[in-house]
């Protein structure tokens, strides 16, 4: 279309072509360095991340965040999607404070005008644990499933705080061992639970009663979790 009217010369078909192809090979390669490459600047510019993250907190406005209140329990909720707000709201409404950590300003500001704790940072910097309180927080939950270094997250947790629960979910069936050998207390995978509630559909909708139904859940649960590779292990 450029070249029928004559914006664009004879051979810039070619070279889009050819720049279009380079970007569609370079960009998954930039994908999967950009934590390494995020680590490095950090550790090479730390005055700057400072400085960005006070910048940050400026743009969010109001006061910083909500102080820790003297809540027996408190936890730390990564990420706040569908599954994070039903968790967060959960955890309330039984007496547990909870924390949210959150990467979208826009949602941490909403919160924070909400009166909740919440924290606008990367979960994977030691500096926005330990402002979301993580010595303190009896459990931790990754909320999304497709949290980035979900399995480092977890070790530096446990660093800091030995006496953690964390909760994680995974949308594979193949990720439990991983997660359950850096120490995560339970794991919900999306997989198994998709497989679960789609076969009490079927079994209620055929007449099943309901120890039937139970018996046929805890079966593919069992049958699910079994082929997980030895070390997994019991995951929900």
């Amino acid at each position: 279309m450029g070249r029928q009217l004559n914006i664009l010369p004879e051979n810039a078909s070619n070279i889009l072509v050819a720049a279009a192809i380079l970007t569609i090979t370079i960009n998954p390669l930039l994908y999967r360095a950009g934590g390494a490459m995020e680590k490095w600047f950090e550790r090479a510019t730390p005055g700057f991340t400072r400085w960005l993250h006070r910048r940050m907190e400026e743009t969010i406005g109001g006061s910083s965040h909500k102080a820790p209140s003297s809540a027996e329990h408190r936890a730390i909720v990564i990420g706040y999607g569908p599954v994070g707000q039903t968790v967060a709201r959960l955890l309330r409404e039984n007496q547990i404070e909870p924390t949210i950590v959150e990467l979208n300003v826009q949602t941490v500001q909403r919160l924070r005008s909400e009166g909740v704790r919440a924290i606008y940072g990367d979960a994977m910097r030691v500096e926005t644990l330990m402002e979301a309180g993580i010595t303190h927080a009896n459990a931790l939950v990754l909320s999304a499933s497709n949290i980035r270094n979900g399995r480092e997250l977890v070790a530096q947790a446990h660093k800091l705080n030995p006496r953690l629960r964390v909760l994680a979910r995974t949308a594979f069936l193949s990720e439990l061992s991983q997660l359950k050998e850096v120490g995560v207390d339970a794991v919900f995978s999306g997989e198994g639970e998709v497989a679960m509630a789609m076969t009490e559909y079927m079994l209620r909708n055929f007449g099943a009663t309901s120890e039937q139904i139970d018996r046929e859940r805890d079966r593919v649960r069992t049958t699910l979790f079994s082929a997980v590779p030895t070390g997994a292990g019991t995951a929900h």
